[in-house]
This record gives C-alpha cells, sequence and structure tokens, in this order.
C-alpha cells in the first residue's frame, strides 16, 4: 500500500480551534496573584517560615521573597487560580502575615 504524501498540508501548521483561543486567553487572565506585604510586626524568620511551610518554598526563594518585599514593599509570592490561592491566603493572614491575591 502506497502512502501519498499531500506537501500543501503537510506544511500547515496546526492551530487550535477558536473555541480553544478563547479558553487559553481567559486560562491566563484568570490567573491571580498572591502578594506579600511588607510590615514593621512579623520578624523575617517568621515570614520566611511561613512561606517555606504554607508556599512550599525553598528556603533560598522565601528569603528573597522577604527581602523583596522589605525593600519595594511586596512582592508576588505565589501565582494561580483563586481557588488555590485563597486557602494559602487564610493562612498566612492567620499566621498575621500582610497579604492579599490580586
Amino acid at each position: 500500500m502506497k502512502i501519498e504524501k499531500n506537501h500543501k498540508t503537510m506544511n500547515k501548521k496546526i492551530l487550535p480551534k477558536k473555541d480553544e483561543w478563547l479558553d487559553m486567553i481567559y486560562q491566563r487572565t484568570d490567573e491571580k496573584h498572591l502578594v506579600l506585604y511588607n510590615d514593621d510586626i512579623n520578624s523575617f524568620e517568621h515570614i520566611i517560615m511561613c512561606l517555606i511551610h504554607y508556599c512550599k518554598h525553598e528556603a533560598k526563594q522565601a528569603e528573597q521573597c522577604v527581602f523583596i518585599a522589605h525593600n519595594n514593599g511586596n512582592c508576588v509570592i505565589k501565582s494561580g487560580s483563586l481557588e488555590e490561592l485563597q486557602p494559602i491566603c487564610n493562612i498566612l493572614l492567620d499566621n498575621e502575615l500582610t497579604v492579599k491575591i490580586e
């Protein structure tokens, strides 16, 4: 059996359908950010431990986020859907961190 190759169709890129494009756009715009704000209440150590424990940061990542928030006023510590970020935000608020989902 001989398989004929159509050069016209082989050179075309397969693009997502219109509905798939819309889904991709909505997925990107639905992404939220959990932002840590600088405060004068919590110690660096407390914030670092919370980021390691609740946000699953590595120690170096948590330390860098704390210094960024301290120097710039805030730092994005996690991105994701609202449903994913809300429980983390709540527990960080319970630990007296100044955080907000944006």
